[in-house]
């Protein structure tokens, strides 16, 4: 299931920018610079999801780190950023 969940999750932001999961609450990933991730950003940061699920203190990773980033983020160099925020802070003229 571990598996199934990691290949399902990967494969849909490399081709999306997005999980399920991301798409339903507006978030998207990006690299430290704000753009796309490359492939395998996107391969590590999945890939390291079956240590975070079979260590489970790794989960309070988020909570204790500057950019509330997991340890595939840490590891990859990616953040998972709000679309909304990004819409609200364009100004309009």
């Amino acid at each position: 299931a571990i598996v199934l969940f990691v290949i399902h999750s990967g494969v849909t932001e490399i081709f999306t920018g997005r999980s399920l999961g991301k798409a339903l609450l507006g978030l998207h990933v990006t690299n430290l610079t704000g753009k796309t991730p490359s492939i395998w950003q996107s391969v590590i940061r999945n890939f390291m999801k079956i240590f975070e699920l079979i260590s489970w203190f790794l989960l309070i990773l988020p909570a204790v780190s500057q950019h509330r980033q997991r340890l595939g983020d840490l590891v990859a160099r990616t953040l998972v950023v709000s679309e909304v925020g990004e819409r609200s802070s364009v100004k309009d003229d």
